[in-house]
């Protein structure tokens, strides 16, 4: 299986040192990142901003534990008080990279990948129709049925 079996095992072992602390980081992390992303638009552009910050605490922390020290709470936030500008830069360009692959996929699709994120039914049926060559056939309440 390889060396993906013993990370895996590894950060288990990690885990199994402060399965509390753990759990406590992951569900003020998760409370905070579902939080932040009802903010409309700003709140996808922080969340792929900073989650690579938070990310890199988390790093310190399994660093800190694996030397033999205590996973804490503040680990957590530790990104923000090393590199915080490169951690953002890194958020800056994963963000760009996926607007790019964005792109290459409405220009592949012709313009079809924007129909399927329209939600109106008929332009979802149309797009798929067309796209694959596949006939379609409307359902009552706007649910598509694929026939093959």
């Amino acid at each position: 299986i390889g060396a993906g079996w013993t990370w895996i095992t590894e950060g288990f072992e990690l885990f199994k040192k402060s399965p509390g602390m753990w759990m406590a980081i992951f569900v003020v992390y998760a409370v905070g990142y579902i939080a932040v992303s009802f903010v409309p638009f700003a709140g996808s552009i922080a969340l792929g901003l900073v989650g690579y910050v938070f990310m890199a605490g988390l790093m310190l922390g399994c660093r800190e534990q694996d030397e033999g020290g205590g996973l804490r709470f503040d680990h957590l936030f530790a990104g923000f008080s090393d590199n915080l500008g490169q951690l953002i830069l890194v958020g800056v360009l994963y963000m760009a990279g996926a607007a790019f692959a964005m792109i290459l996929g409405v220009v592949a699709s012709g313009g079809g990948l924007l129909s399927l994120m329209s939600g109106d039914p008929a332009a979802v049926e149309s797009t798929i129709s067309t796209s694959v060559n596949l006939p379609v056939r409307s359902r009552p309440a706007g649910k598509t049925t694929i026939r093959f």
